[in-house]
């Protein structure tokens, strides 16, 4: 099996056929499966939140050792797979896809549980998305805008937060 980024691949990736959407229902069926599987698994080992599909240098994508890749449509197959469970979105037509390894809930509820664990009760809106700072090494450190906002939007709508602005027009939000 091969690896990246200490990423070990699945048997699958070393076999051709799969880098080719196949043509037989069940053989699609479970290569789909199996697709959507190893991406989750792959953004979720490297915090890979958004795969641009025109990027043919993700090695999620391209199997140099046997010389095959996934071309821009045969990614977005899979990818509408991933956003038809609600496991990613399109956040710019079909080029830019949020990768949902944890579902917007989730995300929300650890927000959530961070701030309450320790004692933050506001937040700017910035210091989620960035690497530095109180947040740094916890598992929402760095969160994309793209995911920041679905994952506000859902502290808000469950009553346990509300977004504001400074006084200096930064974004925020306050945790009840």
């Amino acid at each position: 099996m091969s690896r990246s980024n200490g990423f070990e691949f699945p048997e699958f990736w070393e076999y051709p056929p799969y880098f080719t959407v196949q043509p037989v229902a069940e053989t699609f069926h479970k290569q789909k499966e199996l697709w959507c599987g190893l991406i989750l698994r792959y953004c979720k080992h490297t915090r890979t939140f958004i795969i641009d599909v025109h990027d043919e240098d993700l090695a999620l994508f391209r199997n140099k050792k046997i010389d095959r890749h996934l071309d821009r449509g045969e990614k977005r197959v899979f990818l509408d797979a991933l956003v038809e469970d609600g496991k990613a979105i399109w956040v710019d037509k079909k080029d830019i896809c949020l990768i949902l390894w944890k579902s917007v809930d989730e995300w929300a509820d650890s927000v959530y549980s961070w701030c309450k664990n320790t004692a933050e009760s506001v937040i700017l809106v910035d210091d989620l998305c960035g690497h530095d700072g109180e947040m740094q090494g916890s598992d929402i450190s760095g969160l994309p805008m793209a995911l920041v906002a679905p994952v506000i939007a859902w502290l808000e709508k469950s009553g346990r937060a509300k977004k504001f602005k400074s006084k200096t027009g930064e974004a925020g939000l306050k945790i009840f």
